[in-house]
Parts: structure tokens; C-alpha cells; sequence
């Protein structure tokens, strides 16, 4: 049950990170704020489906699908020049927590990543 819990509770405070900067940017566009909002959303569902079930490969193609997204946040950040401070580091562990799982939970899936199998 408490499998790579750390690693979720580092995802929610990417994510509150993230939201405080939107929430303090009033520049920001709203079509910018929505694309990271959805991948915000997308990346923490994904980690706690993978959490919550007991198959292999969903839950690899579920922390890869977090780990995707989370770099799309990554992106959208840089873009709109606000990929700094506490967020950027929160961000560089994160990422480095999520690829380490997908690349254990890939050797046990036989050395390959099948996404979408």
C-alpha cells in the first residue's frame, strides 16, 4: 500500500508549487495555465492509479504515463519562463525518483517499456 509513497507526496508538492505560481501569475495565458493544469491532473492520477493497483504492467504504463507528463509540465514551465526556485528543484527529484521506478518496474516487466501493450 505505501509503495513509492514518497515519491507521490514529492508530486504533490510539484503540483502545489505549480498551482501557487499560477494562482501568483496573473500574466500567465489562459491557455498556457490550462495545458499545465490538465498535465498537472494527468500526472498525479497516474501516480496514484499505480499506487492503487496490483498489476505489473498497468502499473508501469501508469508511472510512465506520470513520468510523460510530468516532463510536458517541465516544458510548459520553461515556456512560459517560470521553471525556477523551489519548483525546479522539486521537479528534479521528482523526475529522478519517477525514472528510477519506470526503470526497475520495466525489469520486472521483462526489459521492455510497453506503454500502450
Amino acid at each position: 500500500m505505501f509503495k513509492n509513497y514518497l515519491t507521490y507526496n514529492f508530486a504533490l508538492s510539484f503540483e502545489r508549487s505549480c498551482r501557487a505560481i499560477m494562482k501568483n501569475r496573473a500574466e500567465i495565458p489562459v491557455f498556457t495555465a490550462d495545458r499545465l493544469n490538465q498535465s498537472l491532473n494527468q500526472m498525479v492520477f497516474g501516480l496514484t492509479q499505480s499506487l492503487q493497483t496490483t498489476d505489473r504492467k498497468a502499473e508501469l504504463r501508469f508511472v510512465c504515463s506520470s513520468l510523460i507528463n510530468l516532463r510536458d509540465c517541465k516544458d510548459i514551465l520553461i515556456e512560459a519562463k517560470l521553471f525556477d526556485g523551489e519548483t525546479k528543484q522539486v521537479y528534479t527529484v521528482l523526475c529522478g525518483r519517477l525514472e528510477r521506478i519506470c526503470s526497475i518496474k520495466a525489469l520486472d516487466a521483462g526489459g521492455q517499456l510497453q506503454l500502450f501493450a
